[in-house]
């Protein structure tokens, strides 16, 4: 029999008797065995804040994760349309894309099994403005060394931050960049209440991509590399003052 007291304390009881058997007299041993169980727990793991997050009409939430002890599952209510929470591994994840278009919604995280009534809280606020859209052009070859700039051009935006390669490149709050660093490059906007990302831009590295004299090595290996026939109407130097031929 499981046993919970005040302040989430549980204690399996077993009861147990034993007779003994043999000699003149049998003889019954009864007892009582008492485990101490330790509580369910739950803390969030996700990013402070994302318990108490605001989102935007048609905007996916920042996944909120938590981590469990002791339970067996847990199920999560007060959730808007749309969004859902899961147990599994030790770990609830709430997530999803809100239906409503405004509203706030409290929710309430409940562990089941284990012992102990454990609970986490947390809201969702819906605003009614929408995710802003977010089209972009491109100047030049879409080459890197700042060869090529890449444009938001959707309005009434005030605030930007570039990325490349889904790292966030410091100090970018331009509706322009212009690539040094060939990648998938993406823009996410700011318009005061909602945020919005651009599909990616691939920039390549095309060309030349350094300047001065090639030594030896790094020549030969390009010949390598290019596959070319070395011949003798054209020639070039290395940084030994030697000729060397060039691949058609």
């Amino acid at each position: 029999m499981i046993l919970c007291l005040a302040d989430n304390i549980c204690l399996l009881l077993i009861f147990a008797s034993f007779t003994l058997t043999g000699g003149c007299n049998p003889t019954k041993v009864q007892g009582t065995l008492v485990v101490n169980l330790s509580n369910n727990t739950i803390a969030l793991t996700s990013a402070a804040g994302t318990n108490t997050q605001s989102s935007c009409r048609n905007a996916t939430i920042t996944n909120i994760t938590y981590a469990t002890t002791g339970a067996t599952n847990a199920n999560v209510t007060g959730l808007p349309p749309g969004v859902s929470g899961s147990w599994g591994n030790n770990t609830v994840t709430i997530s999803g894309t809100p239906v409503p278009t405004s509203g706030e919604f409290n929710y309430t995280v409940n562990l089941t099994g284990g012992c102990g009534n454990i609970t986490a809280t947390g809201s969702i606020t819906i605003n009614s403005n929408s995710v802003p859209s977010v089209p972009t052009s491109l100047t030049g070859d879409g080459c890197a060394n700042n060869r090529t700039m890449p444009s938001s051009t959707g309005s009434g935006i005030t605030s930007y931050a570039w990325f490349l390669n889904g790292s966030e490149i410091p100090n970018t709050n331009s509706q322009t960049y212009r690539p040094s660093a060939a990648g998938n490059y993406y823009v996410r906007v700011f318009n005061g209440y909602c945020y919005g990302t651009s599909s990616d831009i691939t920039i390549n590295a095309c060309g030349i991509s350094r300047t001065g004299k090639l030594s030896a090595t790094e020549y030969n290996n390009m010949i390598n590399t290019l596959g070319g026939t070395a011949n003798t109407a054209n020639k070039g130097m290395d940084d030994r003052g030697l000729i060397l031929n060039v691949p058609n």
